[in-house]
């Protein structure tokens, strides 16, 4: 029964991936949580509603819950949580290949990013859901 699970949750995060991936070029607001319009944890939330997933719909909220993983076991869509700011949480999903999926505030869009120092050194937390 392993092997099913196994299969089960990498088609189930593909799955997401392909959702956060379809939205990219979609554009960036503040509490955004439409087609029209996203925020980082809308992007997220709608991601994994794909695949029978409800999350919460704040960073704040998405921080406490799966399984609390290192840096180094990064797996595609597991969850990034970064601080930018004194009072704000960023999240994004890892896309593989030293890449994440994110809302960005500062490229006004959903888009992929390659993960570099600045990122690395925000990083608060690597959460993992599936």
């Amino acid at each position: 029964m392993e092997v099913a699970e196994d299969v089960a949750n990498s088609v189930a995060m593909r799955l997401v991936l392909s959702t956060a991936d379809a939205l990219v070029g979609t554009p960036y607001r503040l509490g955004g949580d439409s087609y029209d319009d996203i925020d980082c944890s809308a992007l997220v939330q709608k991601a994994f509603r794909v695949a029978g997933l409800e999350l919460p719909r704040t960073t704040r909220e998405l921080a406490k819950i799966g399984e609390k993983v290192d840096r180094a076991s990064l797996r595609p869509g597991d969850l990034l949580f970064y601080r930018w700011n004194r009072n704000r949480l960023h999240v994004a999903m890892y896309a593989g290949n030293n890449e994440i999926v994110h809302a960005s505030p500062n490229a006004q869009q959903v888009t992929r990013t390659r993960l570099n120092s600045d990122w690395n050194r925000r990083l608060v937390s690597v959460r993992r859901l599936i």
